[in-house]
C-alpha cells in the first residue's frame, strides 16, 4: 500500500500590530522628506576634489548664483543662499558673462583667494536692452567660424533666413573673409604681452578682440557684427526614449516616432553622440557685445534599425527640410525680435 507523504500544516496568516503598520506607512514620507532636504542644500557651495598638475589633491568648491559684480579678472556673485563668493579668473569673461547673469563656478581656495577652475555661462545672455537692438541694428555681417563638415550651407541658410523673414541686411560674406584677413594682420599676439611679467595680459585681450570686431564693421559699413561658430559638443543620448540632449535642445535619434518626451528625466542615459551647436555673438560698431546665445542644432549620429546601431547622420541631411531649418533659425533669434518694446522707447543706455 502506499502511504501518502504527509505535508506540514501552514502556518495562520496574522497580521501585522498596528504600530509595525503606521511605521511603515510613514516611511515614504520619510523617503520625501529626506530628498526635498537634499534638494535644499543644492544652493549651498558643494565640495568635490581634483589633482593638481603634480599630484596634489585639492578640493574644488562648486556654487550657482546671480552675477553682482564682473571685472577683467574678478567675478562676484551671490548664491540663493549664503554670502557673496568672489572668485579670480585668469580670463576675461566680460564677453561672455553680464550682469545678472545666472552662472555656475568651480574654484579652489589657496589662502585669501578663490581661483576660478571652470565656469557655465549661460545659454542666453543679455549685455543691452533687447529693444535698443531691434532700433539701433538693420545690417549686419556673418563672420562664420566652424570645422564642421556641411557647415557653409548652414551659414548660408542662416543668411538667407536673416534676409527673408528678419528684414536684415546681411553683406556679402566674401567681404566678412576680407574684412577679417585685413584686421587680423594690423593685430599682433606681441601687443597682447604684458612686458613686466611676460605673460598674456587679459585684458589686453579682451580690448583687442573687441578692436577686431571694431574693425571689421567699419570696413563693411555695418551695424553690427554677428560672429557666429558652428562647433561639435556631446549630446546625452536617453536609452529608452532614443531622445539627445544637448545645450538646450532635444531631437530624436532614433528610428521609432510619436514618443512621448514630456518625463525625460525619469530614463537613463544611455551613451554620449556628437551633435552640432551655434554659438553667436552680435558685437555693436564699438566693439562691444550685445547678445550672445548658444543652442544646439542637429545630431550627427542616429540609431538605425532593431539593433540600435549608430549611422553617421551628415549635416546636409539636417538642412534638408528647409521649412525646418527656418524654424530652427526663428526659435534661435526670437529674443531679439519678439519682445515688446518697453513703453519710454528713449530709455537711457546703462
Amino acid at each position: 500500500m502506499k502511504q501518502e507523504k504527509a505535508t506540514p500544516p501552514s502556518r495562520p496568516r496574522t497580521r501585522a500590530p498596528m504600530a509595525a503598520r503606521r511605521r511603515d506607512s510613514t516611511a515614504p514620507r520619510r523617503c520625501l522628506a529626506l530628498l526635498a532636504a537634499v534638494l535644499s542644500l543644492a544652493a549651498w557651495p558643494t565640495a568635490g576634489m581634483s589633482r593638481t598638475p603634480r599630484g596634489e589633491q585639492v578640493h574644488v568648491l562648486k556654487v550657482s548664483g546671480i552675477v553682482t559684480e564682473i571685472t577683467a579678472n574678478r567675478i562676484t556673485l551671490q548664491p540663493t543662499k549664503g554670502d557673496a563668493v568672489t572668485v579670480t579668473a585668469s580670463r576675461d569673461y566680460t564677453d561672455e558673462v553680464a550682469f545678472g547673469s545666472h552662472v555656475t563656478v568651480n574654484y579652489v581656495v589657496r589662502g585669501p583667494v578663490n581661483v576660478l577652475q571652470s565656469l557655465t555661462p549661460p545659454l542666453e545672455t543679455l549685455f543691452v536692452p533687447v529693444y535698443e537692438i531691434r532700433q539701433e541694428i538693420h545690417s549686419v555681417i556673418v563672420l562664420p567660424r566652424s570645422r564642421v563638415e556641411g557647415s557653409n550651407a548652414f551659414f548660408t541658410a542662416m543668411e538667407s533666413y536673416l534676409r527673408s523673414q528678419r528684414r536684415w541686411d546681411v553683406k556679402p560674406r566674401v567681404l566678412a573673409e576680407e574684412a577679417w584677413r585685413y584686421a587680423s594682420r594690423s593685430q599682433s599676439t606681441l601687443n597682447l604681452i604684458n612686458p613686466t611679467t611676460g605673460a598674456v595680459d587679459i585684458s589686453r585681450y579682451s580690448a583687442s578682440r573687441g578692436h577686431l570686431m571694431r574693425q571689421i564693421a567699419a570696413t563693411t559699413r555695418v551695424d553690427a557684427v554677428l560672429d557666429a561658430r558652428l562647433v561639435i559638443h556631446p549630446a546625452l543620448l536617453h536609452a529608452r526614449r532614443r531622445l539627445a540632449v544637448w545645450d538646450g535642445a532635444r531631437e530624436f535619434a532614433g528610428d521609432r516616432q510619436g514618443l512621448d518626451f514630456g518625463r525625460l528625466a525619469l530614463f537613463p542615459i544611455r551613451a554620449q553622440i556628437p551633435a552640432t551647436t551655434l554659438e553667436v555673438k552680435l558685437w555693436d560698431v564699438q566693439g562691444k557685445p550685445l547678445w550672445s546665445r548658444r543652442r544646439g542644432f542637429a545630431v550627427l549620429y542616429v540609431e538605425e534599425g532593431l539593433l540600435d546601431k549608430l549611422r553617421p547622420r551628415p549635416l546636409a541631411e539636417a538642412l534638408e527640410n528647409k521649412a525646418e531649418v527656418d524654424q530652427w533659425f526663428s526659435s534661435f533669434f526670437r529674443p531679439l525680435f519678439a519682445s515688446p518694446e518697453p513703453a519710454s522707447r528713449h530709455a537711457p543706455r546703462r
